[in-house]
């Protein structure tokens, strides 16, 4: 047995108009071609549908069951379609979406907030990683959109700037540099620092400093949060090195100072990144757009 939604609708129209003129009449279908479709469509159920009658035709005892199962099939054919298009036009799907910890501590929040608020109907797999590691995912179609530090190697990808975000040192509101507005790598090479772990693109970026001036900082503990350096700073561990858009509202709540880092490398770049802006689903393209938009 072989149902198509038009022979259904056709169905649903003589039903409720009680005649196959009328019915033909309401969607656009020559008499004839209607009257050919309802034989098939009874020829296909193997019973008639309808009782022939002078002035119209009436359900039969199957006509009748029928009815309110094709009203069912098109109202859910139609909430398919709808619920397609929305997917087609971008305003609905899922879109990967692959963080570094500076980008998802500091803009990607209020970014994302607005974006949620303009397409509710798309979600956002959210995963905060390492720059190296969002860029392999990127390669390996395992992430629609990443966001990584400036100087990560993402050949082969397009990549466009994001934001930008200037380093600062925070240190205990007691400590010697306390009063100072800013500061040098140099100044710091002589007090433990707390920082973040080893694969982050921050601290490859201090190390290659560091590298360049001949320095060797005392990194005592590393964690992988801003959170925690924040507060092991206010403890007295160590100082550290952090965006400063990330830390604003830490410097304010806790008992931390924080300090130019008077350095030119200072100054970062967040980017962001696709492996093909042509092949993006519609709904990461949505996103992808709105994150662009948001600008530097």
């Amino acid at each position: 047995m072989r149902l198509s939604l038009e022979s259904l609708r056709l169905f649903v129209a003589i039903a409720e108009t009680q005649s196959i003129t009328a019915g033909a009449a309401r969607l656009h279908i020559a008499l004839a071609a209607a009257s050919r479709r309802i034989r098939e469509l009874e020829e296909g159920l193997e019973c008639e549908l309808f009782h022939r009658r002078a002035r119209g035709v009436e359900l039969t005892a199957a006509g009748l069951a029928l009815l309110p199962h094709a009203r069912t099939v098109l109202e859910d054919a139609s909430r398919l379609k709808s619920e397609m298009n929305q997917f087609a036009r971008g305003v609905a799907g899922d879109v990967r979406l692959h963080v570094n910890t500076s980008s998802l501590t500091q803009f990607l929040p209020e970014d994302l907030t607005s974006f949620g608020a303009k397409f509710p109907g798309i979600k956002i797999d959210l995963r905060e990683s390492v720059s190296a590691a969002i860029v392999q995912a990127l390669r390996d179609d395992e992430a629609d959109i990443g966001i990584f530090a400036a100087g990560t190697p993402a050949n082969g990808l397009e990549v466009a700037l994001y934001r930008r975000d200037r380093l600062i040192v925070i240190v205990p509101r007691g400590h010697a540099l306390a009063r100072r507005k800013a500061v040098e790598l140099e100044a710091l090479a002589q007090y433990d620092m707390v920082s973040l772990t080893s694969d982050t693109s921050l601290f490859g970026q201090i190390a290659e400093a560091c590298e360049v001036r001949g320095l060797t900082l005392r990194h005592r503990v590393q964690v992988r949060s801003f959170d925690a350096i924040c507060r092991l700073v206010e403890t007295g561990l160590g100082i550290a090195i952090l965006p400063g858009s990330a830390v604003g509202l830490h410097t304010r709540a806790m008992q931390v100072k924080a300090i130019a880092l008077d350095e030119p490398w200072a100054v970062r770049e967040l980017m962001i990144a696709v492996r093909d802006k042509r092949g993006l689903p519609g709904a990461a393209l949505q996103l992808y757009e709105h994150l662009t938009a948001a600008g530097p």
